[in-house]
Order: C-alpha cells, then sequence, then structure tokens
C-alpha cells in the first residue's frame, strides 16, 4: 500500500479537474470482484456524493469459514473522512480517524496526503455460506465533521484488500 489512486475512475483526471468538472465520469457505480476494472471503482468517496459504494465478492466454503483481515488503504482525507465498513449484517467499529492535512485535498488537485492503512478483522459469521451468495462490502464515509457534496468528509482510495 501507499500507491496513488491513479488507476481508479477519475483518478487520472483529479490533478487536473475539479471532483464537480462535467467531464469527470459519475463518482456513483459498485463493483464485482473478478468482473470490473479497477478503472470503474471511484478513487475518491465523498460522504454526500458516492457514500455507500459496494463491493461484491464470492468466497469458497474454505475461505467463508474463517475470519479475515480487511484493509483499507488512503492516500488522504478530508475533514476527519474515514471509512466504515460493513459486510452483509455486520458492520465494524468506529474506526479513529488518520493524521491528515487540514487542507481540502480532493478539491485541489491533489490525492496525496498521509497515506494510512485501516485494518478491520471481519468475522467467519459474516460472510455467506453459501459460495453462489454474493458477499456485500459496503464503504461508508464517516465523520465527525460537515461539509456538503464535494466539501463533505472524503477519503482518497490506494487499496482494498481481504486477506
Amino acid at each position: 500500500m501507499g500507491g496513488t489512486p491513479l488507476e481508479f475512475k477519475n483518478g487520472s483526471l483529479m490533478t487536473k479537474m475539479h471532483p464537480a468538472d462535467s467531464r469527470v465520469e459519475s463518482w456513483k457505480g459498485n463493483y464485482i470482484v473478478g468482473t470490473s476494472d479497477a478503472s470503474s471503482f471511484p478513487c475518491y468517496i465523498f460522504k454526500d456524493v458516492n457514500n455507500g459504494l459496494i463491493v461484491y465478492f464470492r468466497l469458497n466454503s474454505e475461505q467463508a469459514a474463517k475470519d479475515h483481515t480487511l484493509k483499507i488503504g488512503i492516500t488522504g482525507s478530508y475533514i476527519g473522512g474515514r471509512i466504515q465498513p460493513s459486510v452483509n449484517s455486520w458492520t465494524s467499529k468506529l474506526p479513529s480517524a488518520s493524521n491528515q492535512p487540514g487542507t481540502r485535498l480532493m478539491t485541489i488537485g491533489t490525492y496525496r496526503g498521509n497515506n494510512y492503512t485501516y485494518s478491520f478483522t471481519v468475522p467467519a459469521s459474516a460472510f455467506n455460506k453459501n459460495t453462489r451468495d454474493w458477499n456485500q462490502l459496503k464503504l461508508n464515509v464517516i465523520s465527525g465533521s460537515n461539509g456538503s457534496d464535494y466539501l463533505s468528509p472524503a477519503v482518497s482510495i490506494d487499496c482494498i484488500e481481504l486477506e
């Protein structure tokens, strides 16, 4: 981890355009592991714009029978934005905010803050045991601060891993 969001949707545009620019693709859309390209997953998640993104994935019976570590790497965040993930009916505890610069990173042409990795233990009980059923990882930005639209709490995604 510690890379960039450039390979994700709109990633290559964010040093040149404001996230609200009409030439930028929609920030919404979900992701299907094994089907979707990385370029279909938004590089930024804004609480008021595209919160609640869902990543669909399947596990085999051996994988679904054990706990996993979910790692979410960010390159920066705005006004205390951080991801509180849920998998199916399980929701993580409230994560603490990472230490980030006090600027509007995502709207001033940079994604670079202080790289940070959140780590969550997802219990085996959270996963679907039927291998034909999709699991749903929902990504919600939370914060103790308010803003609106592209000035709402946000994160810049580096990577998401389920180990």
